[in-house]
């Protein structure tokens, strides 16, 4: 799947994905997992381009796109058999893996990467219908660019083959996205704009 961007976001991914840190996690993931690692670099660019069209500025997009890149990290720590199992998984079987969340927060130390943390941690929130207040969604806010990167991760989860499934049609994923998806519709939509 190719992802269309109506705005340049090359100097926010490029700029990351040369930093020693980010490299560092992305050889790691992609030594355990080659498809995650792709499917982490294309939501952060798809959550980039989403964070551009909502007004971010530049400090909050880089966060956006950091935590983006970084919010399957926690998938190292699971059992890979289980992740590329190729049936739907059970109630437990999904909770284990629901863990990478707190597992890649774990992983991301330092107090500058705070904000990243906290998103990693909580990227799965609007797909188990927590939903969070408007008055905690403002703009740029850690509530906000998680929603932005589960509205990312869940659209490219949906149009992406996973060993247990082939990508979904257009109108599949708007489905599920609608019904499923606790977030804010325009990121649905902004979402839905580049199938």
């Amino acid at each position: 799947m190719t992802i269309k961007s109506p705005l340049p976001i090359e100097e926010v991914l490029d700029t990351l994905l040369k930093t020693e840190y980010i490299q560092k996690y992305l050889m790691h993931l992609d030594s355990c997992d080659p498809e995650t690692r792709a499917h982490s670099v294309r939501v952060a660019q798809l959550a980039t381009d989403m964070g551009i069209e909502e007004g971010l500025d530049y400090r909050a997009l880089k966060t956006l796109c950091l935590a983006a890149l970084l919010h399957d990290i926690g998938k190292v720590d699971v059992d890979q058999e289980l992740l590329h199992a190729p049936r739907k998984l059970t109630q437990e079987e999904k909770k284990v893996v629901d863990r990478h969340t707190i597992h890649g927060a774990r992983k991301i130390q330092g107090r500058r990467f705070k904000k990243v943390r906290e998103i990693v941690r909580r990227h799965h929130d609007y797909q188990k219908g927590k939903k969070v207040t408007s008055e905690m969604r403002e703009k740029g806010s850690i509530a906000h660019l998680t929603e932005i990167v589960a509205a990312a991760d869940v659209f490219d989860a949906l149009c992406s083959v996973r060993p247990y499934k082939e990508a979904l049609a257009k109108r599949e994923v708007a489905h599920i996205m609608v019904s499923e998806f606790t977030g804010s519709s325009t990121l649905i939509l902004l979402a839905l704009k580049r199938y």
